[in-house]
């Protein structure tokens, strides 16, 4: 039987891991996307579509940033300013 490991030991583990990532990213970003190679481009390509798949399959609705009831006759005018 597999003992628990401890906390501080998890929390390590998953410090080292997000940090092999990141410089995994930077490799990709940096020798595929600036410098042109063409396997770390593809090991960018498949962060980008990992990143966009997560933020597309979040797990349950989208918050509600507004929600106002409006009384019989009432409107509402959405505008956007320009960019300057």
């Amino acid at each position: 039987m597999a003992t628990k490991r401890p906390s501080w030991v998890r929390r390590e583990l998953a410090r080292r891991r997000a940090i092999r990532l990141y410089y995994l990213q930077r490799n990709a970003r940096r020798r595929g996307l600036v410098g042109g190679e063409r396997k770390w481009l593809a090991v960018f390509a498949g962060f980008a579509v990992l990143s966009f798949l997560r933020t597309v399959a979040k797990r349950g609705p989208m918050p509600v940033v507004f929600s106002e009831a409006l009384a019989p006759g009432e409107s509402i005018l959405i505008s956007h300013r320009s960019a300057k």
